[in-house]
């Protein structure tokens, strides 16, 4: 039988002896974006160091991934690809790492058994094209956002069981309703636009959550900026606004300093409420237009644009501005405080 000539080659370059492909380190079942492999049959990716690329993939079959590097794209662009959710049929990764690129919609995930040491990541554009898409039901334990990786939701909602490790190296979320916890990694930066669907996003040492243009941080759940080092929120790109809804808490962990708005183009419309309660950890809080809640009972909340000046209000509603504060509060921009009910500690910074 005449097999396809799919690794280690250029599709446009003479192939070597059939006996040699296998220590080829690339493999290219489909190249271009206009091809379609319907795919019934076993495939086994078991090579340390091998990298296969599955482009136009519509798996029928079994895919099985204990070793090196599965990638679902099409290596001369971008295609799509779909995976059965036939019992016993789809994508099994035990060991290696399995990488979902192209675009493709979250209905065509199908069966994806995840086990062992095998990792998965998202490289390409998920599109959310049914109501509530829950990454476990697919049989994923862990996702990252790798580079590259969007997340396309139309308000559609993102969710996974509780014991469900999603992550984000970098990335993009728009307009997703994140109904899953996600920790944002060290030192890469993730472009976020959604709503919490009472879940928690936290934003580890190092590194940046970016939005863009007016954005609204709806729904509910918990924004964490963690960790001994800095952890920062703000705009990309030009002069931005980001509301914050009245059912967003914000809270710290670690010693490290949480920059949450940081150029003076910029304008954060806080509604929700803000506890600042860990000692030795400083908050910057940039273009703030604060009519929620901040509450200072440990460590230094400065009302302060950190690249530069800017400026921020408070509001005078009752039992909303700053009420408590307990540990110290500066302020270094344009304004007055409107409201605060007891002072334990308040500077103004020189």
């Amino acid at each position: 039988m005449a097999l396809p000539q799919w690794c280690g080659r250029h599709p446009h370059r003479r192939p070597q002896r059939h006996s040699q492909w296998h220590r080829h380190r690339h493999c290219h079942p489909g190249y271009y974006n206009d091809e379609v492999i319907n795919f019934q049959g076993t495939l086994n990716a078991g090579v340390t160091g091998k990298i296969w690329y599955l482009g136009g993939f519509n798996n029928t079959g079994k895919i099985n991934v204990s070793a090196g590097t599965v990638r679902m794209d099409t290596y001369s662009g971008t295609g799509n690809w779909s995976n059965t959710s036939t019992a016993l049929k789809g994508i099994a990764i035990s060991g290696g790492a399995l990488v979902l690129d192209d675009s493709f919609n979250a209905s065509a995930l199908g069966n994806i058994t995840q086990s062992g040491s095998g990792t998965v990541s998202l490289g390409g554009t998920l599109i959310l094209d049914q109501a509530s898409t829950n990454l476990s039901s697919a049989g994923l334990t862990a996702l990252d956002l790798g580079s590259g990786a969007i997340i396309t939701g139309g308000g559609n909602t993102l969710t996974a069981d509780a014991v469900f490790a999603l992550t984000s190296s970098a990335g993009t979320l728009n307009n997703v309703t994140l109904g899953t916890n996600l920790a944002h990694g060290q030192h890469h930066y993730c472009r976020w636009v959604d709503a919490f669907g009472g879940s928690t996003v936290t934003i580890n040492s190092g590194a940046v959550l970016l939005y863009s243009g007016t954005q609204t941080l709806g729904g509910t759940g918990n924004l964490v900026f963690a960790g001994a080092s800095n952890s920062w929120l703000y705009r990309s790109g030009a002069a931005a606004t980001l509301t914050v809804g009245p059912n967003v808490t914000v809270s710290g962990t670690g010693t490290g300093t949480a920059t949450f708005g940081y150029y003076n183009d910029e304008v954060i419309n806080f509604q929700g409420t803000l506890n600042a309660n860990v000692t030795g950890k400083t908050w910057y809080l940039g273009g703030f237009n604060n009519t929620g809640k901040i509450n200072v009972s440990a460590g230094t909340v400065r009302m302060d644009t950190y690249s530069g000046t800017g400026n921020w209000s408070n509001t005078s509603t009752a039992l909303k501005g700053s009420p408590s504060v307990a540990g110290h509060w500066c302020w270094t921009t344009v304004s007055t405080p409107a409201r605060w009910a007891t002072s334990h500690k308040v500077a103004a910074a020189q």
